[in-house]
């Protein structure tokens, strides 16, 4: 939605785009014969961090300071360059924390940079290549019920009602979705009032960016995951990426996730806003 102000014989109009808000003032030219109006941008409003140098300073490192390794002392993975959906992708994650997650927390600029590690591990579809959307975990139905149901071929049928699976079919139905890929009948009845959307009836909703971006920003701020939140490990004199994993997933992968992190917090401080605390 537009608004606009009057400032001196020009226009300020604010804008609101995925949670980015900018105020552009601009002046409109007379026009001489044949020609059409020009409008002149004066001047823009930056919010925490400008998500455009972001991009720009992202792009140039993703290749390099951003691939993968299964075990900590390996050697890592040399990505190709970043594709455009992943850009665009990245673009959309981005004006989304904006919008979700700035304006309850602040300017948190340790706490953005774990969300953005978390997203790159959770929510990569590698059969494709595309990186920072949300994801389905691409495992099939005889193996989602062997590692996640409750009917005869399940490995763990106990803790799987435990977690509230109880049909058959569920260990598939309630597989990874989102950026944090949530799974359990139980986590999905948990987000649904985040959501707005009945998951149990419609798992597919986690799909959807408004929706996985408000399970992930309010489970890791709230805790809604495991108990831990981000305030458990970052802030107030704390740094601790490593053990922020807790937050989704106990310590799985947390090597490589706190050290995207860590190149993650050196982009945001790079391209911080001047006014932004």
């Amino acid at each position: 939605m537009d608004s606009e102000m009057p400032v001196a014989g020009r226009r300020l109009q604010s804008s609101f785009d995925s949670g980015r808000e900018s105020w552009v003032a601009s002046t409109t030219l007379t026009p001489t014969a044949n020609q059409e109006p020009v409008s002149i941008i004066i001047g823009q409003r930056c919010t925490c961090f400008d998500e455009q140098k972001f991009l720009d300073l992202y792009r140039d490192e993703h290749s390099l300071h951003f691939g993968w390794y299964e075990r900590e002392g390996s050697s890592k993975s040399r990505l190709p360059p970043l594709n455009s959906e992943s850009l665009s992708n990245l673009e959309k994650l981005l004006g989304g924390i904006k919008q979700h997650f700035v304006p309850v927390a602040g300017c948190r600029l340790d706490q953005i940079a774990y969300m953005l590690a978390t997203v790159r591990v959770e929510a990569y579809d590698f059969m494709r290549g595309v990186f920072f959307g949300p994801t389905i975990e691409r495992i099939s139905y005889a193996s989602a019920e062997v590692h996640y149901g409750v009917g005869p071929t399940a490995r763990r049928p106990t803790y799987a009602r435990r977690h509230g699976n109880i049909d058959v079919g569920d260990g598939f139905k309630f597989r990874g979705r989102g950026f944090i890929q949530i799974t359990w009948r139980s986590n999905y009845e948990s987000f649904s009032s985040i959501a707005g959307v009945d998951l149990v009836a419609s798992p597919d909703a986690a799909m959807e960016w408004e929706t996985a971006l408000k399970i992930m920003v309010i489970g890791m701020v709230e805790g809604r995951f495991t108990g831990r939140k981000l305030d458990d490990y970052l802030g107030d004199g704390q740094s601790d990426f490593y053990g922020a994993r807790r937050i989704i997933n106990g310590l799985d992968k947390a090597h490589i996730i706190a050290e995207y992190a860590e190149k993650f917090l050196e982009l945001l401080h790079s391209t911080r806003c001047p006014a932004s605390e």
